[in-house]
């Protein structure tokens, strides 16, 4: 049983719980020694006296019962059959009990098929609650990721005002490393450029990437599908973004909040 799987159980109802906790944790059939079948055994000789059964069956029929499980319920450990029966003797499987004072293998198969059904829904509610719970787990992650790229593109924008004044009117005057910021503002449909502002950027980029030989620079530490001229170009479409960001004093936070 995994720990995720073990955190969910308490949340389901107590049946529920009970039932997905003995399937993991007990040997089934299948892997019987020769002592879990004694144990089996005594549990059906308990088991006829909890259902009313006063005259349980002899030695060699109690034997071929055993096989019978053995064949056709392999899937079961002995305290599963238990608690069918006692689920089952409650009223609490879907099939009318009555053992009419015998063990048949009709009565341990309708008992133990019923009881199946009702684990197979436990099993299938318990991979649901994993499956929502893996999933509030990835956007919680994604809601952390996105918290912190939201941060870095504040400290950048805000460096970005410092800086302009200073620098060149066509250089991006920040360091953006991979093309972070215009990946998460395209990514997100923050941001949409027109092609001709991506064209007109291109022809830009390259210009200053002839221009100042950037095949040395560190910053162009980037992603293998980008080229220099790439890098460049995205970091004036940012840059641009930026500026009029700058233009109508908005707050960069407020405009990026998702």
């Amino acid at each position: 049983m995994s720990k995720l799987e073990k955190s969910i159980l308490p949340s389901l109802p107590r049946t529920t719980n009970k039932i997905i906790e003995t399937h993991r944790t007990h040997k089934k059939v299948k892997d019987f020694s020769e002592s879990d079948f004694a144990g089996l055994y005594k549990s059906l000789l308990a088991i006829c006296k909890l259902v009313g059964i006063k005259d349980a069956p002899d030695n060699s029929v109690m034997l071929l019962l055993l096989e019978h499980i053995k064949v056709h319920h392999i899937d079961f450990s002995t305290k599963e059959i238990e608690i069918a029966f006692s689920m089952a003797s409650a009223g609490k499987l879907d099939f009318d009990f009555e053992p009419y004072n015998k063990m048949t293998p009709q009565l341990i198969s309708k008992t133990l098929n019923s009881y199946k059904e009702k684990r197979n829904k436990s099993l299938v509610e318990v991979s649901r609650q994993i499956d929502k719970a893996n999933r509030e787990k990835v956007n919680s992650s994604v809601k952390t990721n996105d918290s912190m790229a939201i941060d870095y593109i504040v400290s950048v924008y805000e460096k970005y005002k410092k800086e302009q004044e200073k620098s060149e009117p066509d250089h991006a005057v920040y360091r953006d490393w991979g093309n972070k910021i215009y990946h998460f503002l395209d990514m997100k449909g923050i941001v949409s450029f027109s092609k001709d502002k991506k064209k007109d950027a291109m022809e830009r980029a390259k210009a200053i990437v002839s221009k100042e030989q950037f095949e040395s620079d560190v910053r162009y530490s980037f992603e293998k599908s980008d080229n220099k001229t790439v890098v460049e170009a995205k970091n004036l479409l940012v840059q641009e973004w930026f500026k009029n960001a700058c233009e109508m004093d908005v707050n960069i936070r407020e405009l990026i909040k998702l």
